[in-house]
């Protein structure tokens, strides 16, 4: 999936000054699928950022310290910090293992506004049968026509 240029992840909270710092913040729920996967996202980044948050502090380190071992601009780590720039799959996974912190995708139903006749697994595509399994389906129901039929005259 591509991000819009402007995605913020923090544009997904009610409020987004708590990106990264409060661990109870309150996100928007998704209308589409499109909204969920960057929520879901938005919600992976925060997760991270609040472990990597916590071990600055703890560590007595500075963003710059962080920086320089990631091997990036201490603004554009800021930036993912904050929320204000989505963090490549890349960062998450090395935040993951610098602070041990789990990574997290809430089920899609946590993450879209149900309502009334509209379920979130409606917002996934439809997959259809397979072409191999259509294909079998297909074989045995040719194999169960009989080829000879007798037309009752005896």
């Amino acid at each position: 999936m591509t991000y819009q240029s402007s995605f913020a992840p923090r544009d997904h909270l009610d409020q987004p000054a708590d990106f990264g710092s409060e661990a109870d913040a309150t996100w928007r729920l998704a209308t589409n699928l499109d909204e969920a996967v960057r929520l879901s996202c938005a919600i992976d980044q925060h997760i991270q950022a609040l472990a990597v948050n916590r071990l600055l502090r703890r560590g007595r380190h500075s963003m710059a310290d962080l920086a320089a071992v990631l091997g990036e601009r201490p603004e554009m780590l800021a930036d993912k910090l904050r929320g204000r720039a989505p963090a490549p799959e890349g960062d998450l996974v090395v935040w993951s293992w610098l602070t041990a912190t789990a990574r997290v995708h809430p089920p899609l139903r946590q993450l879209t506004m149900v309502t009334e006749g509209n379920e979130p697994r409606d917002l996934l595509p439809e997959l259809g049968v397979p072409a191999r399994v259509a294909a079998k389906q297909r074989s045995v129901a040719e194999s169960a026509i009989p080829t000879d039929v007798e037309d009752g005259d005896g």
